[in-house]
């Protein structure tokens, strides 16, 4: 299905910011190992919760349960600028997630071996855009901005560290009944620094958009 260019521009226009429902959670659970457990996608937050989850445990079938069929990623500008697509589909996306989730325990074509994998979102007040996208005929999606801060170890001793400041849009739709909701994420983009984003020669080579 074509996805639409014109999502950003709708996100900004006259559409209303609204409050997260009743039912989305305000505080994760806790398993037992100290990281955060996996939530039913019957919420709206539900879906930022768990995108932290697979990173934590490096689980590209939770990955894959969260992305709607039509999940699009959006780069940075500053990434763009640098070469790279402005966008990749699905495929790609889980591609390129898979080869870091399991570098470290089986060789990948591309990209050093990843030792370890922090990555944080700030879940706190969140206001959400309600989108009606043209080429969904009946419903609306919703969209939030949030913080990200993520460390990334890598083969030998790299570590990448997000920008101070960094954050992504998310798109959510409900891809369920009223009465039966079933959140996915069906776009991510990620904005970066704003501050930082004109200006990348200035930006220490361990400090990375997402």
């Amino acid at each position: 299905m074509r996805k639409s260019n014109r999502l950003a521009a709708l996100a900004l226009s006259a559409l209303s910011l609204v409050t997260a429902c009743e039912d989305d959670p305000t505080t994760p659970p806790i398993n037992p190992t100290g990281k955060l457990a996996l939530l039913p996608l019957t919420s709206r937050v539900a879906v930022l919760y768990n995108i932290q989850y697979p990173y934590d445990n490096r689980r590209i079938d939770v990955y894959d349960e969260l992305l709607d069929l039509d999940f699009t990623f959006f780069l940075s500008a500053g990434d763009v600028d640098g070469g790279l697509p402005v966008q990749w589909p699905r495929t790609d996306e889980l591609v390129v997630t898979n080869d870091l989730f399991i570098s470290n325990t089986q060789p990948v074509p591309f990209g050093p071996v990843c030792r370890s994998i922090r990555m944080d979102l700030t879940l706190e007040n969140l206001e959400w855009v309600e989108i009606i996208p043209e080429d969904y005929a009946g419903e609306t999606w919703y969209s939030t901005r949030v913080g990200y801060d993520f460390t990334f170890q890598m083969e030998p001793d790299d570590t990448y560290n997000s920008e101070p400041g960094a954050k992504g849009q998310f798109t959510v739709r409900n891809v369920g009944t009223a009465e039966a909701p079933l959140w996915k994420l069906v776009e991510w983009r990620d904005l970066g620094n704003d501050s930082l984003a004109t200006s990348r020669s200035a930006i220490s080579t361990q400090e990375l958009t997402w």
